[in-house]
C-alpha cells in the first residue's frame, strides 16, 4: 500500500500535481462543526449510504448501462454541462469533478489537473479504467461530498453535477464547496426542481397509474402536493436497474440557500423545459419511435438555445444549471 501511494505521488509530481490539496477525509468534530443536530447528521449519513449503494450497483452493470446513457436527454445534459465547464471554469489550476461517477468531464477538461471524487469506490474504478487515458492528469479520491478529503482553498473550479439533489443537507454541502474553493473560484451546479412537467407526469403516474413518468411513492406524492411551497424528497426511478432518493427544490428554498451560501450566481440555464412535453422516460428511451425521438431532440435544442435562457421561465425546467462564484469574506 505504501509503495503504491509512493508511486502515485511520484507520478503526480511529474504531472505537476500536488498531494498537498488532499487531507484526511474525517477528523473528530468535523460533522458537528458543519452544523445541524444529530437527526440531521443521521439523515445525511443515510442518504450518503444509499447513494453509495446505488452507484455501486450501477458500477457492477456498467457495460449494459453505458448504452442506456446514450439516450437523447442524457446526451444533451452532458453537452450542456461540458459547455458550461469550458466557458466558466478556469483553464489553469486544479478542478474538482465532484460526484464524478463513471464519467469524468474529459470533453471539456482535457489536459487540466483534475481531482475526481465520488462516494462509490466501484464507480471510480470504472472511471479510471475507461477514461484515464483521455487525461492522465486526473486523480481519484473516494469521499463524501459533505466532508471532502481536500484542504481549504485547494481547488480553482468545481463541477458538482447533481450533488445538491443527492444530499439532504444542502447548507452543509454548499459550505464544503465554499471551503475547498479558492477565492473567486467557480462552481457548475445542477439542481432538480420541484415544479416542472417531469413532476406533473410523476404525480399523475402515482395517483392515476398512467405510466408516463418516473413514479414516486404514494406517501411522497401526498407530501409533495400538500406542501407545495416546500422542497420534496422523492424516490426517483432514474435508471432501469435501481432507484435513488433525491431532493427536488422549490425556487424559494433554492434562493434562500444561495443567499446564505457566500456564492454569487453568475449564470443560469435550464433543460427539460419545452422538452418536458415529452415524458422523461420516453426521452431516455433509445428505442422510442422516430416521431418521439425527433420531438425530444428538437425540443431539447429549443431549451438549449432559447427557452432555457429566458429569465422567469427557466425556473420551470426539470434541470437547472447554475454557475456560482465564491465571494471572498462573505462566509466564515
Amino acid at each position: 500500500m505504501t509503495a503504491a501511494l509512493s508511486g502515485a505521488a511520484d507520478e503526480s509530481r511529474r504531472a505537476g500535481f500536488s498531494w498537498a490539496v488532499v487531507r484526511a477525509p474525517w477528523r473528530a468534530g468535523a460533522a458537528s462543526e458543519a452544523g445541524g443536530g444529530l437527526e440531521a447528521l443521521a439523515d445525511s449519513a443515510d442518504r450518503s449510504r444509499d447513494s453509495r449503494a446505488y452507484y455501486d450497483t450501477l458500477a457492477r452493470g456498467f457495460a449494459e448501462l453505458d448504452a442506456y446513457w446514450s439516450n437523447p436527454y442524457d446526451v444533451e445534459t452532458w453537452r450542456l454541462e461540458n459547455a458550461l465547464v469550458a466557458r466558466w471554469l478556469p483553464a489553469g489550476g486544479v478542478l474538482l469533478d465532484l460526484g464524478v461517477g463513471f464519467y469524468p468531464h474529459v470533453e471539456s477538461t482535457a489536459g487540466r489537473h483534475m481531482i475526481c471524487v465520488d462516494v462509490s469506490d466501484h464507480s471510480l474504478r470504472v472511471a479510471r479504467a475507461a477514461y484515464h487515458d483521455r487525461n492522465p492528469r486526473m486523480r481519484y479520491l473516494c469521499g463524501d461530498a459533505l466532508v471532502l478529503p481536500l484542504a481549504d482553498r485547494s481547488v480553482d473550479g468545481i463541477i458538482a453535477g447533481g450533488e445538491l439533489a443527492n444530499h439532504v443537507d444542502a447548507e452543509r454541502l454548499l459550505a464544503e464547496l465554499y471551503r475547498v474553493l479558492a477565492p473567486s473560484g467557480r462552481v457548475v451546479l445542477s439542481i432538480a426542481t420541484k415544479w416542472c412537467l417531469d413532476t406533473l407526469y410523476s404525480l399523475l403516474d402515482t395517483f392515476l397509474g398512467l405510466g408516463i413518468g418516473y413514479a414516486m411513492t404514494h406517501d411522497e406524492a401526498t407530501a409533495f402536493v400538500t406542501r407545495p411551497g416546500a422542497s420534496s424528497d422523492v424516490t426517483w426511478a432514474v435508471t432501469p436497474e435501481a432507484h435513488l432518493r433525491v431532493t427536488l427544490y422549490t425556487r424559494r428554498h433554492l434562493r434562500r440557500l444561495l443567499a446564505a451560501s457566500g456564492f454569487e450566481v453568475r449564470a443560469m440555464q435550464s433543460l427539460n423545459l419545452m422538452s418536458g412535453i415529452v415524458p422523461l422516460p420516453v426521452q431516455q428511451n433509445r428505442d422510442a419511435n422516430r416521431l418521439a425521438r425527433w420531438l425530444t431532440v428538437t425540443q431539447l435544442a429549443v431549451d438549449r438555445v432559447i427557452a432555457g435562457r429566458i429569465p422567469g421561465l427557466r425556473w420551470f425546467g426539470g434541470n437547472i444549471y447554475l454557475v456560482l462564484e465564491k465571494r471572498s469574506g462573505v462566509r466564515g
